[in-house]
């Protein structure tokens, strides 16, 4: 790595249905390997949480230059967001799915059949 001139801990992850493995770098030595990939995982959910925001909820295209309206539609997409999470939880084999598989598998489909 450029201008780091301390040693770093390299870990790759495979399997899991991953294509290519997923890598952690790290300069902490002293954290046990099991530890080092709950505390990353736990990242990773986090981050899956808020790409599926941007990208389903388009969380990231503001209606409004009007803050209050911003904060409103904000508040309306994390409840959105959080429905959809409650929803899929109370189907059998669902509970991991993100909201536009949700979307496509229980709203969008159904809908599709029933215009036919």
């Amino acid at each position: 790595m450029k201008d780091y001139d301390g040693e770093v801990r390299q870990v790759f992850i495979l399997g899991k249905g991953r294509v290519k493995p997923a890598i952690l770098i790290t300069n902490d030595f002293n954290i046990r390997l099991e530890e080092l990939i709950r505390k990353y995982s736990r990242r990773w959910l986090l981050e899956k949480d808020i790409s599926e925001q941007i990208h389903f909820f388009h969380l990231n295209r503001n209606s409004s230059g009007i803050v209050v309206k911003v904060d409103f539609d904000l508040v309306m997409t994390l409840l959105a967001h959080n429905l959809y999470r409650l929803f899929a939880r109370d189907i059998d084999g669902y509970s991991h799915c993100v909201a536009n598989t949700i979307f496509k598998k229980f709203i969008e489909y159904p809908r599709k059949l029933n215009a036919k």
